[in-house]
């Protein structure tokens, strides 16, 4: 049933519209307040690193003002001494570390030079020429030209600190370009970095002195220079003013082709800068800030960038925790409007379900009747009859009338139940309303249209409170399937125990045809030796004859028995179904007599069958004699007819030992007679041994058809009618396989037997046919004595023979035993039972193995005993 819903201003899209909008504003806060907090971390790196920018312009300011005061003693009138100069000089350095030296550098004219010279030596101690160093590092004297400019004044004056010695003359140094540039600016000019030394880079800061007419210039009188060691004057600075926020890396913006660019590189972490620098464009890569300054004429730049990890250092929790408290807040949001929902849930459904209930309980009620396999009633039972108030629609699928065709009295539960039912079910329902009891009834009932169905009611007696009335309240149920099931239950144990009695009977004449065969093979075995013991003439062969005979006869009888028994021994070969009816014609219309016609209807080109063309002919022996009997009227006919057929499993099922094979092509051969026909309660009992309906029979007949059609693996249907005749269609399998072609007659042989059998009638006459064959025997009793004999000379048997059935040690497991003593020797294995898979399971490629069924003659085993000897 659908349930109406409430109007609500909740709903889930509400709370998945809070959801979006709370993660997309908690997002947006996370965002901005991570950038936020990178542009603060970028505004506080910048400062840091214009403070610093700061202090370094001011401190070049500051080494540039003392330079400057050097340049203004040299320019008041008056003569500076060197000892003035010297201590002017190293105040100048100690205020201001990385001046590696200070010097004057005048202009010196070509009369003056000696004298300049000789004050130079004097002061120096040691013989000074204005001059230069060349490229391997020799001082070369200047040419006398009309004027030079050479160090004359140098502090300190003991060495050449800085890369301007005493003497030197400037226009061939490194400077000579920014000295020249000093000279035509009138300002201070700092040179291009060089190598002091290896490794120490510097640069000369260069003031050029004029003489003073007043406020007016006058001519040059030289130049103050300082020797700059770069490493000394930024590396102090950074001594002086540690950071762990910066890397620094100074460049000089105005070097060009191969001047050194790179001035300075100083960690934020190092106290001393480490050895290999960095690359311009590497250190640039990432958050940098630059500032450049002038300083003596060039611009020096410095770049600065966040030492690794200050900038992580410097972030805080601010923006996770704004995305935290956006999550927060949008997950009480979503709480606080699903807790909403769901109370506006509960109260809807409450009051829905009040309302509904009894709607829902009628709907599942017939929802309910519906679903059952049968109908549910209501019956009010009255003085004046029954009357039907309610059926369910299950009546429609059980008797194929509607419920209003009940309800309305167009109809009544008479019509339909069976004429043969109608009073045990009414009297059943009387009994249980006069005793207000529940009952439960199985009737068939007769659907409008269709088969019969049965049916099992259960029905309650229900009391009128408001009345005299009774109420009957059921239910009916098909139970159609189940009788079904049930009859075939009862059908299938019958057939069981109809296959039980019959293997029970198939045991029991097995045994009796063994023992039978053990005594033939005595009888017939010594008829066969005082046959070949008498003269051609002897008046006692025709009592040979009558005992061979009676013992085939009787041999015959033990191989129905087996056969029946599913124990048969078949000699299987390829077999022609029509050529081998054609070949027993003549013997069949013996069998028939003069008052049946025989006809044969015989397929041409039959595809061959394995089998045992013996056990063949007794089938149709057996058929054939079965169709003359029963056909009693004087100038019957029986037809005998083959061909090929394709069975399907359908077929082969509805066939007499026909259950497991396989579908295929099929020779089939027809016995079909005129007489009076089987009943069709007697066909499943015409197999059964010992049944006939024949005052002579056996009874034996068509059992051991059955047993020679199981063994070839075939099937047998019967068709029949009383009055109308019987047809018997056997069925066997078609070999594709060629016949391969009869194998040559062994030569004769000799040797010695041992003879292995637990009867003594039958190792006598073996025994003695043997010695009719030329063989030496030795006999056992048993397979224990059989397997110590053997094994007292095993090299002196040329073929042991074996009765396969022998109380102790059996004939398969002596035959074991003796082939693990010697794996090849010959074995013969004789039994009135078939070999079953003995062969098959113990074959040897070593010894040969074959067997022998009892009973035999002399001539079938001399012709045996040569084939396995061969």
């Amino acid at each position: 049933m659908t349930i109406p819903k409430l109007h609500s201003p909740f709903s889930r899209y509400t709370s998945t519209g809070i959801v979006l909008i709370g993660l997309l504003c908690s997002l947006w806060l996370y965002l901005h307040w991570r950038d936020t907090e990178r542009r603060q971390i970028e505004i506080e790196f910048n400062r840091r690193a214009d403070i610093r920018h700061n202090l370094i312009r001011d401190r070049a300011f500051r080494y540039e003002a003392g330079l400057h005061a050097l340049k203004i003693d040299f320019e008041t009138p008056g003569v500076v001494s060197r000892g003035e100069f010297q201590w002017i000089a190293s105040e100048i350095r100690d205020r201001n570390p990385g001046l590696t030296s200070l010097a004057w550098v005048p202009v010196i004219r070509a009369a003056e030079r000696a004298a300049v010279e000789a004050d130079i030596s004097h002061a120096a101690g040691h013989p000074v020429e204005f001059g230069a160093p060349d490229a391997a590092g020799r001082w070369v004297r200047t040419p006398d030209q009309p004027e030079l400019w050479g160090v004359t004044y140098l502090e300190p004056q003991t060495g050449a600190a800085g890369g301007q010695p005493l003497g030197l003359e400037v226009h061939s140094g490194p400077v000579r370009r920014a000295i020249a540039l000093a000279a035509t600016k009138h300002e201070m000019v700092l040179s291009r970095a060089f190598d002091f030394s290896p490794g120490s880079p510097g640069c000369i800061m260069i003031w050029p002195v004029y003489e003073r007419n007043g406020a007016t210039t006058g001519r040059l009188l030289g130049f103050v220079t300082g020797a700059l060691r770069i490493s000394d004057f930024l590396g102090l600075f950074d001594d002086q003013h540690p950071s762990d926020t910066t890397d620094s890396l100074y460049l000089d913006q105005d070097s060009a082709g191969r001047e050194r660019r790179v001035l300075y590189y100083r960690h934020g972490y190092t106290p001393t800068p480490p050895a290999d620098w960095p690359d311009e464009a590497e250190f640039r890569a990432g958050f940098v800030r630059e500032n450049s300054f002038e300083f003596g004429g060039r611009h020096w730049r410095t770049v600065y960038k966040p030492v690794p990890g200050w900038i992580d250092r410097q972030r805080t929790g601010g923006p996770l925790r704004g995305l935290f408290i956006g999550l927060g807040v949008t997950t009480l949001g979503v709480l606080l409007v699903e807790t909403m929902r769901r109370r506006n849930a509960t109260i809807q459904s409450e009051v829905v379900k009040r309302t509904a209930e009894l709607t829902e309980s009628r709907r599942q009620m017939s929802s309910l009747l519906q679903s059952l396999p049968g109908m549910a009633y209501r019956c009010r039972y009255t003085a004046g009859g029954i009357t039907v108030v309610y059926v369910s629609e299950g009546i429609r699928s059980l008797v194929g009338l509607a419920p209003d065709d009940l309800v309305s009295g167009r109809a009544h539960f008479r019509d339909f139940i069976h004429p043969d039912d109608l009073v045990r079910v009414r009297e059943a329902t009387l009994a249980a309303l006069a005793d207000s009891r529940s009952f439960e009834i199985e009737y068939r009932v007769r659907p409008v249209e269709g088969p019969e169905k049965w049916v099992h009611s259960r029905a309650t007696i229900v009391a009128d409170p408001a009345g005299p009335a009774d109420f009957i309240e059921g239910l009916a149920i098909d139970i159609t399937a189940q009788k079904q099931a049930e009859l075939e239950r009862i059908a299938l144990e019958r057939k069981m125990l109809e296959g039980q009695k019959l293997e029970s009977l198939g045991t029991l004449a097995g045994g009796i045809a063994h023992d039978f065969n053990n005594i033939l093979t005595g009888i017939l075995g010594h008829a066969s030796l005082t046959r070949l013991s008498l003269p051609p003439d002897s008046p006692l062969l025709p009592n040979i004859d009558v005992i061979e005979s009676s013992s085939v006869r009787a041999a015959e009888l033990c191989r129905q028995m087996l056969a029946y028994a599913g124990k048969g021994r078949f000699v299987v070969e390829h077999v022609n179904v029509s050529q081998l009816v054609t070949k027993l014609e003549p013997l069949l219309k013996v069998s028939v007599g003069r008052k049946v016609v025989l006809r044969l209807n015989l397929a041409p080109a039959l595809p061959s069958i394995l089998g045992d063309p013996a056990q063949l002919r007794q089938i149709v022996m057996n058929l054939v004699n079965n169709a003359a009997e029963a056909t009693a009227d004087p100038g019957g006919a029986i037809e005998v007819a083959t061909g090929v057929i394709t069975a399907d499993a359908g077929l082969l099922s509805r066939c007499v030992a026909g259950a497991g094979l396989a579908p295929g092509e099929y020779v089939f051969l027809d016995v079909i007679d005129q007489g009076c026909g089987i009943a069709p309660e007697f066909i499943p009992r015409i197999f059964e041994p010992f049944y006939t309906t024949k005052f002579a029979g056996r009874g034996l007949g068509l059992a051991a058809v059955l047993g020679i059609v199981r063994g070839h693996h075939g099937a047998l249907q019967v068709t029949s009618a009383p009055g109308r005749g019987s047809t018997f269609r056997l069925l066997l399998p078609v070999d594709p396989a060629p016949p391969a072609p009869p194998p040559a007659a062994p030569p004769p042989v000799r040797g010695q037997i041992l003879v292995v059998d637990d009867e003594e009638s039958v190792r006598l006459v073996v025994s003695r046919m043997f010695d009719r064959l030329g063989f030496t025997v030795r006999v056992a009793a048993n397979g224990s004595a059989g397997l110590a004999e053997f094994c007292q000379d095993p090299d002196a048997f040329n073929l042991v023979i074996l009765d396969l059935l022998m109380p102790g040690l059996s004939g398969e497991e002596t035959l074991v035993a003796i082939r693990k003593v010697r794996a090849d020797v010959p074995i013969l294995l004789i039994s009135g039972y078939n070999e079953g898979d003995v062969l098959r399971r113990l074959a040897s490629p070593h010894g040969a193995l074959d067997y022998l069924c009892k009973p035999f003659n002399t001539e079938t085993l001399g012709q045996k005993i040569r084939t396995i000897l061969r």
